[in-house]
Parts: structure tokens; C-alpha cells; sequence
């Protein structure tokens, strides 16, 4: 579990609630840090009450590493029509890693009519700007939660939808999820539906919707093997490897696949019933659709390739077993592989 590298969110968050609350707004803000889901929540927090009331000519959104900080100086001297403030948005614009030297020396003196709300991943605290944001703004540095404040989190948001949570459940979803907070919040929205009427949340309940998720994702995966979309595969297996999914359990199942691929070409072939197909892939639900879909795959695909891909499989598993490459690895040339 990832470790918040900063104590002071927690004071520097009630400072920007009390700025929002009395509509007492700072020069510049800089929301910044890996977690993604803090960082996307303080930002539309914070624009949607330092915008309330400024009309949209006064509200301007730079985006990217191609924005000038010459050119958001000039614009942050511009009057606002009609309004007391004109706000500047930057977004990913790596002033606050590399460069921010006009920044920084804009904001030793910014205009009174101008607000700014800075948005970065990736910062340095030596850095001109982010020191001038330090003094004549606010800093909020949103890293992955402490394991604590995240098993919170997840009994506030399963509350939110009128639900609880067990703490066995609570602590599976960490487990296997990770600390991605769009990857858990995504997974307790499932919960809070898949339960329905009922209002506690199980670890029996977590343990089914998660295994939905992988089967979910698995066969995403194998439909961009079969189109020959090696960057979509990949994407897919990363996300698996993201949920703790262990590499050579990916690889089996991709084995499976290709095994049932291969039964399939060659059944249909003779035109047997897709009941008899799924008995002997070893389908035992959604027999048909699963039959038709492993069919729609091996279409993709010749005997002789299929037959090479599941030689492949074999092979890349007797890689791992024998230590001449990591699982991880393994499995990622058998993708790139299927995929040429």
C-alpha cells in the first residue's frame, strides 16, 4: 500500500475549505500529486466555486506541455469584462517541474483581478513557480492515501449509496483492487447495484463482482488479440496485472482461449451443434453465446496459426517454470506475438 509522502493535505484541504466557504480566494492554487481521483475532485471543487458568478469570457483552460507562460502572464493582465476576476486554468503544462521562472516572477506581484488554478501531476518543490504558489497561494499535494484514511473512504462512499460494508469486504476491494480510487469507486458502484435491496455488502459480494470485472476484462483482452490490436491487448493486461492478477494465471487462461479457439475452428468446420462445441471446450455457463464468440474468434485465425499460438503458450509457460524469463514478460511477447 502506497504511503502519503505529505502530512499536511489534511490542514491544507480545511484551508481550501474555509477559502470556499468564504469566498476569500487566493492569488493561485497548485493541485498536484500521483492520485489522479484527489486531484480531479479539489480541482472541480475549487474552479466551480472560484467561477461561480464569473461569466465564461473571464474563465480561460490551458492545456499541455505547447502552453507559453508568457502568454498566460499577458492574458492574467487583461481586465475582466464585467467581473471581478478573470480565472486562468493550467493543466499539465510542466511549469512546475522544469521552467515557471515567468510564473514565479508574475506572482510576486499577480494582478489583482487575476485568479490562477494550477493542475500537475508531477512537481518539484524547487521550483521557481511552485515556491512562488507556496507563498502567495496554496498547495495542495494529493498522493495516495494512507491504508486507513482509504478503508474510510470506502465505508463513506458504500454509505453514500445507502449501503454497508464489512470490513472483510473492505479490506478485499484494497486487496485486489489497489489504492486506484477511480478503480475502487468504479467497484463500489457495482456493489451498491449489484446488492440491490439489500443494504450490507459482503466479502462474498466483493469476491463475485470482482470475478466479473477479470472475466470482463479477459475477454476484452482475447477479442484484441483476435482483431490484432497488440496496444489494446497489452492495455488490457496491464489493467489485470493493476487488480494483483498473477501473470501466469493470464497466461493460462489465455492458453484455454486459444485451446477453445482451435476446438472451435475445427468442430464447426464439421458443422457440429455449438452444445456439443461448448461441451468440449468445457464451457459450463452461457454455453452458447460462449461457443458462438470462441467460433467469431477463431475466424480471425488459420488452423496453423492457432496451432502455432497454442505451441507459443506452451512454450512461454516452459520459459517462466524454467527461469529463462519473468512471468511478466513471458506473457507480453506471447501477446505481442498472437498479435502479429
Amino acid at each position: 500500500m502506497a504511503k502519503r509522502k505529505t502530512s499536511d493535505y489534511k490542514p491544507k484541504k480545511t484551508l481550501l475549505n474555509t477559502d470556499i466557504q468564504n469566498k476569500t480566494f487566493r492569488p493561485a492554487y497548485l493541485i498536484c500529486g500521483e492520485e489522479a481521483y484527489l486531484r480531479k475532485q479539489d480541482k472541480e471543487k475549487l474552479i466551480a466555486a472560484i467561477t461561480d458568478g464569473v461569466s465564461e469570457m473571464n474563465v480561460t483552460t490551458f492545456r499541455g506541455s505547447d502552453v507559453r507562460e508568457e502568454e498566460i502572464v499577458d492574458l492574467a493582465e487583461t481586465m475582466p469584462f464585467f467581473s471581478d476576476y478573470r480565472v486562468i486554468i493550467v493543466e499539465d503544462a510542466g511549469f512546475f517541474k522544469s521552467g515557471g521562472s515567468v510564473i514565479a516572477n508574475y506572482l510576486k506581484a499577480p494582478a489583482e483581478t487575476v485568479r490562477f488554478v494550477f493542475v500537475e501531476e508531477h512537481t518539484s518543490a524547487a521550483n521557481p513557480a511552485y515556491k512562488a504558489v507556496a507563498n502567495t497561494g496554496l498547495v495542495l499535494t494529493c498522493d495516495a492515501p494512507e491504508e486507513k484514511d482509504l478503508l474510510q473512504w470506502i465505508g463513506v462512499k458504500c454509505k453514500q449509496g445507502g449501503k454497508r460494508i464489512t470490513n472483510e469486504a473492505v479490506r478485499y476491494l484494497v486487496t485486489n483492487v489497489g489504492s486506484d480510487m477511480f478503480m475502487l469507486e468504479n467497484e463500489i458502484t457495482k456493489l451498491v447495484n449489484y446488492t440491490g435491496e439489500r443494504e450490507d455488502i459482503t466479502i462474498d459480494d466483493a469476491k463475485e463482482v470482482l470475478a466479473m470485472w477479470l472475466n470482463g476484462r479477459i475477454f476484452a483482452m482475447t477479442d484484441a488479440i483476435a482483431e490484432k490490436d497488440a496496444k489494446g491487448a497489452l492495455q488490457y493486461y496491464y489493467d489485470l496485472l493493476a487488480l494483483k492478477e498473477r501473470p501466469l494465471r493470464i497466461l493460462n487462461m489465455i492458453t484455454e482461449m486459444f485451446n477453445g479457439m482451435l476446438i472451435a475452428y475445427e468442430m464447426d468446420s464439421y458443422r457440429y451443434p455449438q452444445s456439443e462445441i461448448a461441451a468440449a471446450i468445457g464451457l459450463t455457463q452461457n454455453r452458447a453465446f460462449l461457443a458462438a464468440r470462441y467460433a467469431r474468434w477463431a475466424e480471425k485465425y488459420q488452423t496453423k496459426r492457432l496451432k502455432e499460438i497454442v505451441a507459443k503458450c506452451i512454450e512461454a509457460d516452459a520459459a517462466v517454470k524454467s527461469g529463462r524469463l519473468s512471468d511478466k514478460v513471458s506473457v507480453e511477447m506471447l501477446i505481442i506475438e498472437a498479435t502479429s
